[in-house]
């Protein structure tokens, strides 16, 4: 042992209340569920990008009421670019052309869709 601390010279380690270290607990795991939904949105944006589906171009939320809209019809099969627009919601309504545009050149495979279902059912 130090001769210091035998000595009582030595301030012992700040150990924070019980209520800060459950703050701090709560706050961490907060951090880390963000971290999680920001990687699988990461996810969504690659595979759209992959299947040549450039939605995030045109849309600030690819995963917001429009964009979850356009998945979910997209996982049951429908690929009609028109179609997928006219489930655009709000300020989305005004770029009508241009996300027809990013949905034209589609290129949908079975693999996309069901990994685009695994990713938003969780």
């Amino acid at each position: 042992m130090p001769v210091g601390s035998r000595q009582g010279l030595l301030q012992a380690s700040f150990i924070p209340p019980k209520a800060i270290r459950d703050v701090r607990d709560m706050v961490r795991y907060r951090k880390r569920l963000v971290s999680q939904r920001t990687q699988e949105i990461n996810r969504i944006q690659k595979v759209l990008e992959t299947a040549n589906i450039k939605l995030a171009s045109v849309a600030s939320d690819v995963v917001g009421v429009s964009g979850r809209l356009m998945l979910q019809a997209l996982i049951e099969g429908k690929a009609d670019a028109a179609a997928l627009a006219e489930l655009a919601r709000g300020t989305l309504r005004r770029k009508l052309p241009q996300l027809q545009e990013a949905l034209a050149w589609m290129n949908i495979i079975a693999a996309y869709s069901s990994t685009c279902s695994l990713i938003l059912t969780g």
